[in-house]
């Protein structure tokens, strides 16, 4: 329909020569991507680690926004993984995340990214297939109170808000506040979220 009725529809009532405009910005945009793609890879390799696969993160954040975008793309087809905006995205806040001695993960199509600290520099790592079974309850994410927080490993969403500020506790490996999981597009109230993703009975301060 954009080629039968669109376009004559433009060209008669707006624009005579969109034909050749349109041709004009089609070549601009295909040598543009060709900049950029050759630009990535020679950037994507001077990030890289010794061994080639991950990414140093504290130089990728100074990159430019674009050019950060296409070197986690470059990095992403490099994994054999095929990234949309949407994602690409995820992976930049991935990379902007605090990070303590746990590495965090967000899940991609066919495939995860990984932010670590080795050595006492961040890298991010990006792979096709899924986290082996130990990587998957492995994982940490700050939840403000009030606040919310997306979590992939679990595909939600968890929501807290304070119940209470008469007395204070900490439960090991548990988020000691009500919160609100929403999961699968439903609701879950008065629980709490643990490390292993596994859901227990709220607790309350007296």
């Amino acid at each position: 329909r954009v080629r039968h009725e669109l376009i004559p529809l433009l060209e008669r009532d707006f624009n005579p020569a969109i034909i050749r405009v349109l041709a004009e910005h089609a070549q601009i945009a295909q040598a543009e991507e060709e900049f950029w793609a050759f630009e990535a890879n020679q950037v994507l390799l001077a990030l890289c680690d010794s061994s080639g696969g991950a990414l140093r993160v504290d130089a990728l954040l100074k990159l430019p926004l674009a050019l950060q975008r296409h070197v986690v793309r470059a990095a992403a087809e490099r994994a054999g993984l095929t990234l949309d905006f949407e994602h690409i995205e995820a992976v930049r806040r991935l990379a902007s995340a605090e990070i303590g001695r746990k590495s965090r993960h967000t899940g991609l199509p066919g495939g995860t990214a990984e932010l670590a600290r080795h050595d006492g520099v961040r890298e991010l790592m990006l792979r096709s297939g899924g986290l082996n079974k130990a990587a998957q309850n492995d994982y940490e994410y700050r939840l403000p109170v009030p606040g919310s927080v997306q979590v992939p490993e679990i595909g939600g969403c968890i929501r807290a808000r304070l119940l209470t500020v008469q007395a204070t506790a900490q439960v090991t490996g548990q988020v000691t506040a009500q919160v609100t999981a929403q999961e699968g597009g439903k609701p879950r109230s008065r629980v709490i979220i643990s490390p292993s993703f596994s859901i227990h009975g709220v607790w309350a301060p007296n």
